[in-house]
């Protein structure tokens, strides 16, 4: 593999190479399993705070600005 920088000069690189060569190890299965849990558990998240911001908007409910609700969703 060649990168080229911005003079135009190319880096040799024997890393992906070496990384083609590692086995699959159940390491990696545990990793795919969490990477895979965390953007499930992320969009659920970002449903949640969707569905929930327009009711925290109302003056029954707790009457916040629609900037303080977008404040929220963002944290």
């Amino acid at each position: 593999m060649v990168a080229r920088t911005e003079s135009g000069q190319g880096i040799r690189s024997l890393i992906p190479a070496r990384i083609d060569r590692l086995p699959w190890s159940r390491f990696h299965t545990r990793m795919v399993i969490a990477l895979g849990v965390a953007w499930i558990l992320d969009g659920l998240e970002i449903t949640i705070a969707s569905n929930v911001g327009p009711t925290l908007t109302q003056k029954s409910a707790l009457h916040m600005s629609a900037s303080g609700v977008a404040d929220i969703a963002t944290w």
